[in-house]
């Protein structure tokens, strides 16, 4: 996948998933990005200059680039919106505010829409309206940018289907982000038939990323970077023991832990 830029440094990024790992114009590479496993997650920038690694805060915002031998190239301050102020060497990164792109014009690309930090808000609309939990469909993180961020412009929600135990009567629901999909699972080390109909079976977060929803519910007012932190692959949940122990309970309550505003029940 890429995206064409169109102002001050004309190019294209390539991306990998959601994630930015090359820049080009025309034939010609001008950068390549080693990224982590999370979203806006940069490691190092290689140019014509050199290679730079990105140091971010707890926001993810680059706040300096440092070159092989650790010293400080290029610094980045900001304001709470994320004004950005440039000091040191020159640099053509654009990876600065929350980790997003700069596009040289005074908007950061947030994927699903553009961000001004002057202005303090979005330059559109969000693609959800008023789903988001603000009646302000232009605000950006609810006003609490030093808390929140919103990589994708978007939004967590709750997905579920019809589960495959128990006859069908109940959903299997996971949660749904920005950067992942995860749920209760069964542990993949279980041997088949050792359970009956799964009551009492180990589980652990579990990948859905290739999981069809019937409906997905967004969830207002949750801190995205919170719930992501969260779901990790592979992390034991004990035993499989509906109502007290399931994949709803684990989803709401996992939301729940990352929401500021009222808790909400499965």
């Amino acid at each position: 996948m890429f995206r064409s830029l169109t102002t001050q440094t004309l190019g294209h990024y390539w991306y990998d998933s959601l994630n930015p790992v090359q820049e080009k114009a025309g034939p010609t590479v001008n950068a390549n990005l080693l990224t982590g496993l999370g979203i806006d997650e940069f490691i190092t920038r290689t140019d014509s200059v050199g290679v730079r690694s990105l140091l971010p805060d707890a926001l993810g915002s680059t706040i300096a680039l440092g070159d092989g031998t650790g010293t400080l190239q290029t610094q980045y301050t900001y304001e709470p919106f994320g004004v950005t102020t440039q000091t040191g060497s020159a640099s053509t990164s654009s990876y600065k505010f929350t980790g997003r792109e700069d596009d040289g014009s005074g908007l950061y690309y947030y994927r699903a829409r553009y961000y001004q930090p002057r202005l303090q808000r979005f330059i559109s609309e969000d693609p959800i309206g008023y789903n988001s939990g603000d009646m302000n469909v232009y605000v950006y993180v609810f006003n609490r940018p030093a808390r929140f961020t919103d990589p994708k412009g978007l939004e967590v929600q709750i997905c579920c289907r019809a589960a495959g135990i128990l006859g069908g009567y109940v959903d299997h629901c996971w949660i749904t982000t920005n950067a992942k999909s995860a749920g209760m699972g069964a542990d993949p080390n279980i041997r088949p038939g050792e359970q009956s109909e799964g009551i009492g079976m180990s589980v652990q977060i579990t990948d859905h990323s290739k999981d069809s929803a019937i409906q997905c519910i967004p969830q207002k007012n949750v801190d995205e970077q919170c719930v992501n932190k969260q779901l990790q692959i592979g992390k034991p949940l004990g035993r499989f023991l509906p109502p007290f122990n399931q994949c709803q309970s684990f989803a709401y309550g996992t939301v729940n832990l990352c929401r500021f505003g009222p808790q909400i029940a499965p």
